[in-house]
């Protein structure tokens, strides 16, 4: 666990935009990756990809594309 608890490391990501998509039927759904990441990550942004597991760029690209673009695009 000491190998994977990047915690005391995260203030250097604060400068850094983020984007997690992440497919509503994903073994970790959003509302599991809002209590693991965005406490930690506040300034991330999570969208939810509905009916989507967790291969979203194979299962919704379109969408999944969307998403990125209008992140990027945002910046």
């Amino acid at each position: 666990m000491d190998n994977y608890d990047l915690t005391d490391k995260l203030q250097s990501l604060s400068d850094i935009p983020i984007l997690i998509a992440q497919g509503s039927k994903d073994i970790l759904p959003p509302h599991n990756m809002k209590l693991l990441l965005l406490s930690h990550l506040p300034h991330a942004k999570l969208v939810e990809i509905t009916e989507c597991g967790h291969w979203t760029l194979l299962e919704k690209p379109n969408e999944k594309n969307n998403i990125a673009e209008g992140f990027f695009t945002g910046l």
